[in-house]
């Protein structure tokens, strides 16, 4: 029996394929005029289905040996794992099911595959470049397109004027830390794109009105300046004004009434409400994504949409996220850990008041995918001090 077990095993992918071999000629039984067995009708008309879950099952199987090849974090495997909780967890009809599963995994290989592949500066430059032409197509938008607003406040492409500013927010931390890390030796030129491109991200967090976005710009700024100086009293001072500026920001009593807006139908208050409510029942599986309409939080989202199981894949990601970037990489100037560590705290700040984390398609859930799945540990960049100037070294890991 302990033979059998072993063979079954080692062999489970070659057993699958002769069953998906076996299944994907049945087809629709509805057209015979004869009589057919439920057992076997039940395989002429769910054989699509019946294969697709065969063929995920033997790609979760073999993932192991694909992350260990490529070398990439467990964490994008439990964020795939999560993020195919929510979809099996929702009501939809199994047809918008196996897309949203289709799509999920083109999205998971393509990160795997693609993503983790290119060269780690240069993809960086290719995200900032994306994320600010977005940006700047919503600050277009605000002078030529007067429909593309909701409540005096600009959505824009984005469709959201909070999704709007979180995007922005973004944009401008790329284009700091360019600014502030990354020009040591360039041109003046450069520089100026750099200052244009903050104050147009900037432009777009203040006509889409977003206090969440503020506090990202404040959250990365701040982190950036920390990293910047050396002066330990200075960086004290620093801690000690990110505080009073998010007091301020939030009107000092952090109600969450507070950060919505005057006769706004459905505000942060009651969708906690909804999400803890959801949340508290501790049911295995949850209601998905799309029977949920309050989604202004990721932490609470994850927990009501996904369940106690899924939440444990999501929570899981987080963990492997700040031990890949905050604990396994504590040098300060390492590569470029300060970039995306100013992303995981803007993210995990701006997370707390809205639910882009369970978002199939959108910027932060694809910036969340690619924090997970790249490869920091080959060759590595790090600053060191000369006299009062900045050098850039390079050296083998």
């Amino acid at each position: 029996m302990k033979i059998i077990l072993r063979n079954i095993i080692k062999y489970k992918l070659y057993y699958l394929l002769g069953l998906i071999f076996f299944i994907v000629n049945f087809k629709n039984g509805r057209f015979y005029d004869v009589s057919i067995p439920v057992y076997i009708l039940f395989f002429m008309d769910n054989s699509v289905y019946i294969a697709s879950v065969l063929m995920l099952l033997s790609l979760i199987l073999n993932l192991t040996k694909i992350l260990k090849k490529n070398k990439i974090s467990s964490g994008v495997f439990f964020f795939f794992l999560f993020q195919a909780v929510v979809i099996l967890s929702s009501k939809e009809k199994i047809d918008v099911i196996l897309q949203r599963m289709i799509f999920l995994l083109i999205v998971f290989y393509y990160f795997i595959y693609v993503v983790s592949t290119l060269k780690l500066s240069d993809i960086i430059l290719a995200i900032c470049c994306g994320i600010f032409l977005h940006t700047l197509i919503n600050f277009i938008c605000y002078f030529y397109f007067p429909s593309l607003f909701s409540g005096g406040r600009l959505s824009g492409i984005s469709g959201h004027p909070n999704y709007t500013g979180i995007v922005s927010a973004f944009s401008i931390t790329f284009s700091l830390y360019y600014l502030l890390f990354q020009m040591q030796k360039r041109s003046w030129f450069l520089i100026m794109v750099c200052i244009i491109m903050v104050c147009i991200g900037i432009s777009v967090c203040i006509f889409s009105d977003s206090r969440n976005s503020i506090g990202m710009i404040l959250v990365s700024l701040f982190y950036f300046l920390f990293c910047k100086v050396e002066n330990n009293s200075l960086k004290i001072l620093i801690i000690a004004i990110i505080l009073l500026l998010l007091l301020i920001l939030f009107n000092l009593n952090l109600r969450l009434e507070d950060i919505d807006y005057t006769g706004r139908s459905f505000n942060r208050d009651k969708t906690w409400a909804i999400l803890m409510k959801e949340a508290m029942q501790f049911n295995l599986f949850g209601i998905g994504r799309i029977d949920i309409n309050a989604t202004a939080n990721s932490y609470l989202f994850a927990i009501a949409a996904s369940g106690i199981i899924g939440a444990i894949f999501f929570f899981l990601s987080i963990y492997e996220i700040i031990k890949k970037y905050f604990i396994e990489h504590k040098r300060k100037y390492l590569n470029h850990i300060i970039l995306f560590r100013s992303l995981i705290l803007t993210m995990a700040f701006s997370a707390l008041l809205e639910g882009f984390l369970l978002d199939q398609i959108s910027i932060p859930v694809y910036l969340y995918w690619f924090l997970l799945v790249i490869n920091i540990n080959g060759k590595i960049y790090v600053i060191k001090k000369k006299g009062t100037e900045n050098s850039i070294s390079h050296r083998g890991s």
